[in-house]
């Protein structure tokens, strides 16, 4: 039977390798919409993403880049976060601060891309008129990542607030 702590190292383990899995899985997405592609050799790739049109791709590029960066860092940061707890730092300032920048970021990726959704839309359609650059969508998956990220930036706030309250007594004991 594993101990509690082998099952953070291989869960830790796991996770790191994918999290880059998962941030390449992302890139691949946003080029293959952005660059239609469907077809890598003989395989076949299907997708319901419609790729940019010509004359309004700089836009396209545009609105999906930025939340895509925006990921990478959130995903960078959990990296980091379980290669601090493959070194045995689970609960301290550091671990923290990496739990709440993912969340933090995540969060952020979200609401730009939410709020860029009808420019990514307005780009993939000549026929769509500008004032549709205007309007908001929010998927249930959004909604979902957004709850949890939220979820986890609180969460880490608590611990934050716990820690310091531990520093706090440890230095008046």
């Amino acid at each position: 039977m594993l101990h509690s702590k082998q099952w953070l190292f291989a869960g830790s383990v796991l996770f790191l390798i994918l999290v880059p899995m998962l941030a390449l899985t992302s890139i691949g997405t946003i080029f293959m919409q952005g660059f239609d592609i469907t077809n890598i050799g003989p395989i076949e790739i299907t997708h319901d993403l419609a790729p940019p049109h010509p004359s309004r791709a700089i836009f396209w590029w545009l609105a999906t880049l930025g939340p895509l960066s925006l990921w990478l860092i959130a995903l960078m940061r959990l990296f980091q976060l379980f290669r601090s707890f493959i070194k045995g730092r689970y609960l301290n300032l550091e671990a923290i601060a990496l739990l709440r920048a993912f969340a933090l970021y995540t969060v952020i990726t979200v609401l730009a891309a939410i709020s860029l959704s009808g420019v990514v839309d307005w780009s993939t359609d000549p026929e769509r008129h500008v004032a549709t650059c205007f309007y908001l969508s929010i998927s249930g998956e959004q909604a979902q990542l957004l709850f949890m990220a939220g979820l986890i930036l609180v969460i880490s706030g608590v611990l934050l607030e716990g820690e310091a309250f531990k520093r706090e007594t440890e230095e008046y004991v």
